[in-house]
């Protein structure tokens, strides 16, 4: 019961934990989906915000064939100054050339005030066309070496040139590193072109107003204004690929797992934003039930295991209380049937001392003497709780008031042998009349007289006890039967449930007993309650 009631209240602990858990996972995801919605929404609206800048100066540069610095930077300086546009790095103007015109190009900008102003990489002379950056309105010395870089010579900017004019309209290109000098991975962000046609153009465009963003502090910008903590937003060039994310931002960790994705277009080109939310572990109300949880299972398994003890001990002390009731009523049974039987022996002792004696005082004598040969028998029993009686105490406790001292007159030999005591009370008194009539009569009424008692066993179940009166009155030939006589060739004998042999020779009495010798089991009630107490304590 303990373990169940532990299990049990374990169960409903982890029940209540998962619950708990769940509910803060669809938190989390009805967090992510939020940012997702609203991240969206602010890139897109500073995107096309730009963009529209864009077109308007694209539409102003387009009435000026040959645009000066002056010109680039009073269409460029309303947009740096906005404050909204974090993440963008500048604006720039790219002009469309053949490699024949480059050198008139750099000598104009050079006369133009930006000395030193070269055309890189030299363009191979058979190529379509050069789009050099030619003026950047957010000057300084990170966007300096990009001054004169033909973004034609580079694939993925050329791919979204060549776009560009196939569109005749603002394209943004695919994750691209704004520094060309940088390492693998650092200012990752992507351009928008922007083409520049004049009046009448219809194939190559007059050049490209284009703009860099940085992809980080871009999405970062928006993250920081939108106050979205705890969550992990990435931005995608397209499809949700490693190889294709272009910023990330927030909560980073290993234990991050898609929630919630929005796309947006921007330039033609599909982005998809992430969010992600992090899988903490439990969270502290998880945690708080798990404990608690815990520690009410812990007291419950022990208040059960209180209650299953006190309860087991209940029925050991009730099947105790059963076991001792039952051998009190055994005992009761038993006693009264020891004290039937006594009492039919003395009843039957007081019948037969009647019949044969001579007088008042010859009755009480003999009376007399055999209920106390009773009595020694009980003492004995007495003193082994009735349980298995040695037979030489038996015999000890009947012949003892015949003896003297180192001068026995009765001699005792024969191996241990524990009799039953129902047994042990017939052959005391048996031996009781036996020796009551040698005192008398035989070997124990004269100072020269011998008793020699030995028994041996001669069977299984069977010892056979033997009295030999010796050295005594001759006994006469013809003689009147007594009481001793009947009682042990009939009450005696009936009770062991063997014959008696009992022969009145000359030179002494000799008597035979076959007593039967049962296993403790057979007549100890004593052993059976023994058994019973040790098993209900």
């Amino acid at each position: 019961m303990p373990i169940g009631t532990f299990a049990l209240a374990m169960v409903m602990t982890a029940l209540s934990v998962w619950a708990i858990e769940r509910v803060e996972d669809q938190r989390r995801e009805g967090q992510a989906r939020a940012a997702a919605s609203v991240v969206a929404t602010a890139l897109d609206r500073r995107a096309h915000s730009y963009v529209s800048y864009l077109r308007a100066g694209s539409l102003m540069l387009g009435t000026r064939k040959d645009p000066t610095r002056e010109d680039f930077e009073s269409i460029a300086g309303g947009l740096l100054d906005d404050a909204d546009y974090h993440g963008a790095l500048g604006i720039g103007w790219l002009p469309v050339l053949k490699p024949a015109q480059i050198p008139a190009f750099e000598k104009r900008m050079n006369t133009a005030g930006q000395e030193g102003y070269t055309v890189h990489p030299a363009p191979d002379p058979a190529s379509r066309m050069v789009v050099p950056v030619g003026f950047i309105a957010d000057m300084n010395e990170r966007n300096r070496p990009t001054l004169g870089f033909d973004t034609y010579s580079e694939p993925k900017r050329r791919a979204v040139i060549d776009q560009a004019i196939a569109r005749r309209q603002l394209t943004a290109s695919g994750p691209v590193s704004l520094i060309m000098q940088t390492r693998a991975g650092e200012w990752q962000g992507f351009l928008l072109f922007m083409p520049v046609y004049g009046p009448g153009q219809t194939d190559l465009p007059r050049g490209f107003i284009s703009a860099p963003f940085n992809a980080g502090a871009f999405l970062s910008s928006i993250v920081v204004l939108e106050k979205i903590e705890d969550l992990e937003v990435r931005l995608y060039d397209g499809a949700m690929e490693s190889s294709r994310l272009i910023a990330r931002t927030g909560a980073q960790g290993a234990s991050m797992h898609p929630v919630a994705t929005q796309a947006l277009t921007l330039g033609g080109r599909r982005l998809l934003v992430a969010v992600d939310a992090p899988e903490g572990g439990l969270t502290r109300t998880a945690w708080v039930a798990l404990m608690l949880g815990t520690t009410i299972a812990l007291l419950l398994a022990v208040v059960a295991r209180i209650v299953s003890r006190r309860a087991e001990q209940d029925r050991e002390a009730l099947l105790w209380l059963r076991e001792q009731a039952s051998i009190r009523a055994s005992l009761t049974r038993e006693l009264n049937h020891r004290v039937k039987n006594t009492l039919a022996n003395v009843l039957s002792l007081i019948a037969l001392t009647k019949r044969r004696a001579t007088g008042l005082d010859e009755f009480v004598e003999g009376l007399q003497g055999r209920i106390r040969a009773l009595s020694a028998t009980h003492d004995l029993l007495t003193n082994s709780e009735w349980g298995p009686t040695a037979l030489r105490d038996v015999v000890l406790a009947e012949v003892a008031p015949y003896t003297r001292g180192d001068d026995a007159a009765v001699a005792l030999s024969g191996p241990d042998v524990d009799l039953a005591p129902n047994d042990a009370l017939s052959l005391g008194l048996a031996l009781h009349e036996l020796a009551t009539n040698a005192s008398k009569y035989g070997s124990l009424s004269v100072a020269t007289g011998r008793v020699d008692v030995s028994w041996a066993m001669v069977g299984e179940g069977v010892v056979q006890v033997h009295w030999q009166e010796s050295d005594g009155p001759p006994v006469p030939a013809l003689r009147s039967r007594g009481f001793g006589t009947d009682l042990i060739e009939k009450i005696v004998a009936h009770e062991l449930g063997h014959g008696v042999q009992l022969d009145f020779a000359v030179t002494g009495v000799r008597c035979t007993l076959m007593v039967p010798v049962r296993a403790p089991v057979a007549f100890s009630i004593r052993a059976r309650q023994q058994n019973g107490q040790g098993k209900g304590k």
